[in-house]
């Protein structure tokens, strides 16, 4: 072999890499299977699917809050369509000994789960040089083009491997994200109310970390709203049960300088929504230093 040339990745050799980093060995594992999965995508197909979830809260360095899934947006005019071209991506060689084996028929997804949107869930075994080393679950959705920017963005890795680069993507707007989150949160579904907190925590973290732009977000509520069919609000609320486990839910994820005050929190979320849901902001931009809108003179 080379002495330039790295050896190939095995599983023994990330777990020893992930151990000299202070890292667990299957979120180092889990990590490398989602960087890699990433790359195929934009390899294969750049352009046609956009990361959602919190998987793209990482990306943006809003949150640092783990999953074991992977959210994706498709800009394919059918979920059939979308599943043929994802599929056809991980299949994608890129010379890193790993494989990606879709291990059962795609699942849909309940509209509770989607908001209305049609998907479907696809599970993904991944094998490093024949070795299982993660499964992945893929929610794969189509739906409405984002009314904010979508930016290619490099995903960050857990620890550095030796012939493997950050993966770049397509991000899911922040704007989007949020009025996704926002109307997931108020939605009735049947007679139920969400039971997702952990998308206050995700607002929060937009409210705490990113800039969105008042025109887009106000856009984005509004379509969001219409698709759901929810009636017209000026403040935003969450179900009361959700105060209870609040503190539990922050000392879960790994963001410390999230409060276990559940009011701070909420009030955090409502300083950057009301005024957008108001329509007393439709200029500028959010400055989470300020916590406040900074709105563009006319």
């Amino acid at each position: 072999m080379s002495p330039d040339k790295p050896r190939p990745l095995s599983k023994r050799s990330v777990l020893d890499r992930a151990k000299s980093a202070g890292v667990k060995g299957d979120v180092a594992l889990r990590d490398l299977a989602f960087n890699q999965l990433l790359a195929r995508i934009d390899a294969h197909a750049p352009g046609s699917f956009m990361l959602k979830g919190a998987q793209a809260l990482r990306v943006r360095q809003v949150s640092s809050r783990s999953t074991r899934d992977l959210d994706l947006r498709s800009s394919a005019g059918t979920v059939a369509l979308a599943v043929d071209a994802l599929v056809a991506a991980i299949g994608t060689d890129l010379g890193d000994g790993i494989l990606f084996q879709v291990s059962r028929e795609p699942a849909p997804l309940g509209h509770d789960h989607t908001g209305g949107s049609i998907g479907v869930n696809i599970r993904v075994e991944v094998l490093l040089g024949g070795e299982f080393i993660a499964s992945v679950s893929i929610d794969l959705v189509t739906g409405r083009d984002p009314s904010g920017s979508v930016a290619r963005l490099p995903r960050p890795m857990a620890i550095a491997l030796p012939g493997i680069v950050e993966a770049h993507i397509d991000t899911y707007p922040v704007e989007d994200h949020i009025a996704d989150k926002v109307w997931a949160t108020m939605t009735i579904y049947g007679d139920r109310p969400s039971s997702r907190p952990r998308d206050l925590y995700d607002l929060f973290a937009f409210a705490l970390r990113s800039e969105p732009e008042a025109l887009a977000l106000g856009a984005a509520l509004e379509e969001e709203r219409l698709r759901r069919g929810i009636a017209a609000t000026a403040s935003f609320n969450v179900p009361p049960d959700w105060q209870a486990g609040w503190g539990a839910l922050v000392t879960t994820y790994p963001d410390r300088d999230f409060p276990t005050d559940f009011g701070d929190a909420l009030g955090l979320v409502r300083l950057l929504l009301e005024p957008v849901l108001t329509g007393e902001v439709t200029r500028g931009r959010w400055d989470p230093a300020a916590a406040s809108w900074a709105v563009e003179e006319r």
